[in-house]
């Protein structure tokens, strides 16, 4: 048997990748420069670190083929540099205010002479203190309040101890805030190549108990008390608390400079992964003690290159290293790894070994994109007792001979340089107070869906998303839900990132939402317009029909029809005129009310089995199940008696101002009665244009009409006087439309509201936090919204064709559809037994 050392076999696997190339391939080459001794303390330490700008020098990185530095500008919430977040200078610059970033940034990016550019990222330790100035200005009494946020930021153990280095906790809102602040304000004021993380973690399995973290904790999953250390709920609470920093730095990154890069050094440490799986990376300590779930913020995309600090002794735990590097080159995602190798830890030939198999493929074939070695200060070992750390001088020549022979350019990263997918960001708010909305679930639809709660500061974010029209919802419990359509394209903004924020509103007692004209006070839904699930329009008054049949109504009442005695109940449809109204009652007669003029209110005998009704300012329309209309009242324009014979096969009826309109099961819409305005001028509304086919569903105004095709575009005829039938351009997905005096009022399949036209009374002006509605209506001057909620009651919605067939829309209260199909004729369709179904499609 021959026996290889391990040893062997991976420096041949390095010397075939040395004698294959000609040339070196793009990959990172870049040290960690720490803040705790000479490295770039003054100017003269960053002269020999990065050369003289200007000058011929060059610097010890860029002699020695490096092309990268990760320097550390931020050790305890202090800084090597002008804070506008007001952190101390940290100690041990020369001068105590020298701007170290400043001047690496300067030499770095000096090309003078061909000098080569070298990349700066910026190293912060992300929550760690020790007690410094900044520590101090947050450690008033905690209260834990969840209403006003307190100013105690500590994170504390199990015991109720603050953490040995007196980190700040990621669980309290103001701390997430605070940290993104901090690298936000390095992106806003230098011209950094990144920012690069560490610590950015817990350092205990038993930490991350600040009182407002823990009440967050509680006040999510309904708890009491104090959780346990070990609990995995409240595991993945301290690792989602983690992940929100990294993930909102990222998104606001690639929002203002999409060209930086965010990285950082994670941790690895023992046991090491026993496969390149998420499963075998659950079961190492990043994962399970410290809550630093690095591998899965790379399957997100939050971050642009891991750089995990992989420091082991190749004299004591060779094993360790090497599965830890095949796991770093299997898991790259769509990112960069870069692997960083701990050379203070080995002697300068294991330090050399450890930067050489950085190079070589994992068992599966995959390969890092560079390496980081730690540190600059001290790259390798000397002697181990008393302990003895090598310099750069020492270390170079060995680097540059085994490691670093030629220039290598940084390899580019495709979804900054070349991206196909689009981002979308927000921020969830109470509109009420203005106060973030913790926990809010934020979920898209479209080319993908995603689902993600909101942070602690009501953030979120959604990477890589492919290119397409998009629904975002945001919806938290007690808060009506928020939506909208966004379209991600690719070019149009700053980072292919695109932001959408919402506030959410507490729905009003009652989901009846009017706005508009309130002389009458039809504005004002009264307590009484409880559990709606449908709603109707007057001229100048208002009704709502309840989930358990009974119709309020409210505004003007001068003919009656806000009732005068008992109220109406066992409704199942209802339909507002001018003065006057009408119902169908759950056995599919016909009852009517208000003002009787003309006979409006007075239901023909015989009436029944309608299904639909429709009120016009003096006459009323209904449509009965064998697909016939019968229309009574006022006839002074032909409304009535204009009905063209024979007519049948209709699916829905509207009723205008002195006009009437039938769909039929074929699409076409059938108009008959006044073609005048209200001067006497001819403006058409019951000339329906003669290529309208495809329509699904109807709405009549005072003297215009409006027709929903089946491609969810609208078209509209008739007084165009206050531009009531001119379709909003670009106004797309609408599923019904309601017209008014002079306005029109269009409901999208979202849930969102469009109006258009006369707007003097605010009857066309959407309110700007109106919840997902499911019904609209439209009055003279006013304007009806059923806001979503939960009945699980179905309504008539509208009919649509396919084919030679119709098919019936039922819709929930939480606007899915459902369909009930025609077969031959009408009558087959028991549609009174379909709307009356309660728990239909529920």
């Amino acid at each position: 048997m021959n026996l290889i050392h391990p040893k062997t076999t991976i420096l041949a696997a390095f010397l075939l990748f040395w004698f294959n190339g000609l040339t070196w391939a793009d990959e990172w080459r870049a040290f960690w420069v720490d803040a705790w001794g000479p490295g770039h303390l003054r100017q003269s330490e960053v002269d020999t670190l990065l050369g003289v700008p200007g000058t011929s020098k060059a610097g010890r990185i860029r002699d020695a083929n490096c092309n990268a530095v990760f320097v550390q500008v931020r050790r305890n919430c202090d800084a090597c540099y002008p804070s506008s977040m007001g952190e101390p200078y940290m100690s041990g610059l020369t001068p105590a205010n020298f701007n170290a970033l400043q001047a690496v940034i300067n030499a770095a990016h000096d090309t003078t002479g061909g000098k080569k550019r070298i990349e700066v990222h910026c190293w912060m330790v992300a929550f760690r203190t020790s007690g410094g100035a900044v520590y101090k200005r947050h450690i008033d009494p905690p209260t834990g309040s969840l209403v006003h946020l307190d100013n105690y930021w500590p994170s504390r153990d199990a015991d109720g101890n603050e953490v040995d280095d007196k980190a700040f906790d990621p669980g309290h809102p103001l701390v997430l805030k605070y940290t993104v602040d901090v690298a936000m304000d390095l992106v806003s004021n230098f011209d950094l190549d990144g920012i690069h993380y560490d610590y950015i973690r817990f350092t205990a399995g038993n930490q991350g108990y600040n009182p407002t973290s823990i009440a967050r904790y509680n006040a999510r999953y309904g708890l009491t008390g104090q959780p346990s250390p070990a609990d995995p709920q409240f595991q993945q609470w301290r690792r989602d608390q983690v992940s929100a920093v990294v993930r909102q730095v990222y998104a606001r990154l690639q929002k203002a400079k999409p060209w930086v890069k965010q990285s950082g050094s994670f941790v690895t440490w023992n046991p090491s992964p026993v496969a390149s799986t998420r499963e075998a990376f659950q079961n190492t300590r990043p994962y399970y003690d410290v809550y630093c779930d690095w591998d899965s913020w790379m399957e997100e995309g939050i971050v642009d290159m891991a750089v995990p600090m992989t420091y082991y002794r190749q004299h004591q735990l060779p094993n360790d290293y090497l599965r830890w590097i095949n796991f770093e080159k299997d898991r790259r995602f769509n990112r960069h790894m870069i692997i960083g190798p701990g050379v203070y830890m080995n002697y300068l030939t294991n330090a050399v070994l450890h930067l050489q198999m950085t190079r070589t493929p994992s068992p599966q074939g995959n390969y890092a994109d560079g390496f980081s070695g730690y540190s600059y200060r001290s790259p390798y070992l000397v002697k181990a007792d008393p302990l003895t750390y090598g310099d750069w001088s020492g270390f170079a020549p060995a680097l540059v001979s085994n490691v670093t022979p030629t220039w290598a350019e940084i390899p580019a990263m495709p979804w900054k340089t070349a991206p196909t997918k689009g981002h979308l960001m927000g921020t969830v708010l109470f509109a009420d107070s203005g106060a973030w909305a913790d926990g809010a679930m934020v979920n898209i639809s479209g080319p993908t869906n995603r689902t993600m709660r909101a942070d602690a500061t009501g953030f979120y974010a959604f990477i890589d998303l492919p290119p397409g029209n998009y629904t975002v919802a945001a919806s938290k419990p007690d808060y009506a839900t928020a939506s909208a359509n966004v379209n991600i394209a690719l070019g149009a903004v700053t980072g292919n990132m695109y932001e959408q924020n919402f506030s959410l509103i507490v729905p009003p007692a009652s989901p009846v939402l009017v706005w508009g004209d309130n002389t009458f006070g039809q504005s004002a839904a009264p307590e009484l317009a409880t559990n709606a699930i449908a709603v109707a329009a007057g001229a100048w008054h208002t009704l709502a029909l309840r989930a358990d049949g009974r119709v309020v109504a409210w505004g003007d009442n001068s003919s009656g029809q806000c009732g005068d005695g008992e109220p109406m109940t066992n409704a199942l449809a209802i339909a507002a005129g001018g003065y006057h109204n009408l119902a169908i009652r759950r056995d599919g007669a016909v009852v009517a009310w208000g003002a009787n003029d003309y006979g409006q209110a007075s239901v023909p005998p015989g009436l029944s089995d309608v299904i639909a009704v429709a009120a016009g300012t003096w006459h009323s329309v209904a449509l009965r199940a064998n697909g016939t209309v019968v229309v009574w009242g006022d006839d002074s324009f032909g409304q009535k008696s204009r009905q063209p014979a024979g007519l049948t096969q209709v699916v829905a009826v509207a009723a205008g101002g002195n006009h009437t309109l039938a769909l039929k099961a074929d699409g076409r819409v059938v108009a008959w009665g006044e073609n005048t305005d209200a001067e006497g001028n001819v403006v058409g509304q019951s000339e329906v244009p003669w290529d309208l086919a495809d329509v699904v569903a109807i709405g009549a105004g005072g003297y215009h009409s409006l027709a929903v095709k089946a491609d969810g575009r609208v078209v509209g005829w008739g007084d165009n006087s206050q531009g009531q039938v001119s379709v909003p351009a670009g106004l797309s997905n609408v599923v019904a439309v309601a017209g008014g005096g002079m306005h029109s009022v269009a409901l999208c399949g979202d849930g969102s509201v469009v109006a258009w036209g006369a707007n003097w009374s605010g009857q066309s002006g959407i309110p700007a936090w109106l919840p997902a509605a499911v019904g609209i209506s439209a009055g003279e001057w006013h304007t009806v919204g059923l806001l979503e909620g939960t009945l699980p009651e179905a309504r008539l919605h509208c009919p649509a064709r396919k084919g030679s067939r119709f098919r019936v829309l039922a819709q929930t209260m939480n606007r899915k559809t459902y369909v009930l199909e025609r077969l031959d004729s009408l009558g087959e369709t028991n549609w009174v037994g379909v709307s009356t179904n309660a728990g239909n499609g529920a």
